[in-house]
C-alpha cells in the first residue's frame, strides 16, 4: 500500500505530458510501466509529490521501419516486444530479451522507456539495446536529444534529471547472428549475468549484473572483429567489468558466468 499523498496527471497528448513533466514549479516523475516505481513507493513513506502519468499518450507507442533501423516508441511494452511478429522477426535480439522479463504480468505493463530510466545494472532489456548499439531519443528542457544508450544509461545512473524519453532506434538484424543468454536461480528474479550478442561486421555484447550500469565487453568485441576463436573471445567477456559480490553470488563467480554465457551465445544458442 502507498501511504502518502501524491498528485497524479494524465495527460492524452506528448504536448501536454512534457507541459507537465517540465513544468520547474511543480516536480514530477513519469509514470511509464510503474513496475518498479510503484514497487518503490510502497516501500516508503514518503516519495513524489506528482505522477505524470503516460499510457494515454499514444505518441509514445508503436514502432516504424525505416530502413535499416527501427524506431520503437517509449511507451511500447515488453510484452508487444516479446509477441508482436513483425518485431520478433526484425529485431529478434530485441524481442527475446523482453521475453526473459519478469512474468507474463509484469510484461504487460513494463515499457521499454520506463526500463531505460530505471537503468537497472541487471536488467534484461538496456543489455540488449547496448549490444545492438541503440539511440535513445528523449526531451528535457533544453530541447531534444539523441544519445547512445550507453551514455543515456550512464547518465541516469550519475543523477536523474526531468526528461521525457520518446523513442529508441535499433538496427534491423534479422540476418545477423544473435543471441541472449540469462542466468538467474529461480523465475522472476533480476539476471545474476545476463549477455545480449550480436553479430555481424560490427558486433556487439551487452552484459547484465556485471558492474554500477549495464556495460559494454569491448574487448571481446574487438577479438571478434580481428576473427578469433570463439573460446578466446568468450574468455575476454568480463574484462574491464567490475561486478559485485552480494548475497546472490561472488564477483568471481559473476565473471565466471560471464564467460560461460557469453561461450553458449556465440555457439548460437539463444535461450534465456
Amino acid at each position: 500500500m502507498i501511504d502518502h499523498d501524491f498528485a497524479l496527471d494524465l495527460p492524452t497528448d506528448l504536448h501536454a505530458a512534457l507541459a507537465a513533466l517540465l513544468d520547474p514549479s511543480r516536480p514530477a516523475i513519469p509514470l511509464a510501466g510503474g513496475q518498479s516505481l510503484l514497487v518503490a513507493m510502497k516501500a516508503t513513506q514518503t516519495g513524489p509529490e506528482r505522477l505524470v502519468d503516460l499510457s494515454g499518450v499514444r505518441e509514445l507507442r508503436g514502432f516504424d521501419v525505416a530502413g535499416e533501423r527501427v524506431r520503437i516508441g517509449a511507451m511500447t511494452r515488453h510484452a508487444e516486444l516479446e509477441l508482436d511478429p513483425h518485431i520478433r522477426r526484425v529485431v529478434p535480439l530485441l524481442a527475446q530479451a523482453a521475453s526473459a522479463v519478469a512474468d507474463p504480468q509484469v510484461r504487460h505493463l513494463g515499457t521499454l522507456g520506463g526500463s531505460l530510466c530505471n537503468a537497472d545494472p541487471a536488467a534484461d532489456l538496456p543489455a540488449a539495446l547496448v549490444a545492438l548499439r541503440a539511440l535513445v531519443h528523449y526531451r528535457d528542457q533544453d530541447g531534444e536529444h539523441v544519445d547512445d544508450v550507453e551514455t543515456f544509461l550512464n547518465a541516469r545512473r550519475a543523477a536523474a534529471r526531468p526528461l521525457l524519453v520518446t523513442a529508441v532506434d535499433v538496427p534491423a538484424h534479422d540476418r545477423l547472428p544473435w543471441a541472449f543468454q540469462k542466468f538467474r536461480p529461480r523465475a522472476m528474479l533480476w539476471a545474476v549475468v545476463g549477455v545480449a550478442y550480436v553479430g555481424g561486421e560490427v558486433p556487439g555484447i551487452g552484459l547484465a549484473g556485471m558492474g554500477w550500469t549495464t556495460l559494454r565487453a569491448a574487448q571481446a568485441e574487438s577479438a571478434l572483429r580481428l576473427g578469433r576463436p570463439y573460446d578466446e573471445v568468450a574468455a575476454l567477456a568480463d574484462a574491464g567489468s567490475d561486478p559485485l559480490s552480494d548475497a546472490t553470488a561472488t564477483a568471481d563467480y559473476r565473471r565466471h558466468l560471464a564467460r560461460v554465457l557469453l561461450r553458449r551465445a556465440l555457439a548460437g544458442e539463444s535461450t534465456h
